[in-house]
């Protein structure tokens, strides 16, 4: 073995770089927590005025995903999933006053006396 090759690397001039660097393109600083829950909260008020029983509860939850969706995209969360979101909850309250009006005229016409 030559020891001549070990004499003459320069071992004590390498440094390291340990430092975390940020993403200059990434606006989204704070998660997408907003986002996923307008998201999640839109998409449960429009399955929830399909289920009978539990079509009281999309007036709340499309509520919370309009409320959640806006203040996200205000934070600057992803775009998509907020828009998603405020749209799946406008519909889920659209929804339920559709429910509520067909179930009132439902009531009064007597069209619910013929079923039972």
């Amino acid at each position: 073995m030559d020891n001549n090759n070990f004499e003459n690397n320069n071992v004590e001039n390498v440094t390291y770089d340990y430092s975390v660097q940020e993403n200059p393109g990434d606006g989204n600083k704070g998660g997408n927590a907003l986002a996923i829950v307008s998201l999640v909260c839109g998409i449960l008020a429009v399955v929830c005025c399909c289920i009978p029983f539990a079509y009281w509860l999309c007036t709340p939850l499309g509520i919370a995903a309009i409320v959640c969706g806006i203040i996200g995209l205000k934070k600057g969360q992803t775009k998509g999933m907020c828009i998603a979101g405020i749209v799946c909850g406008g519909l889920g309250c659209v929804l339920f006053v559709v429910n509520l009006i067909s179930s009132i005229f439902m009531a009064t016409s007597g069209a619910l006396d013929s079923m039972f």
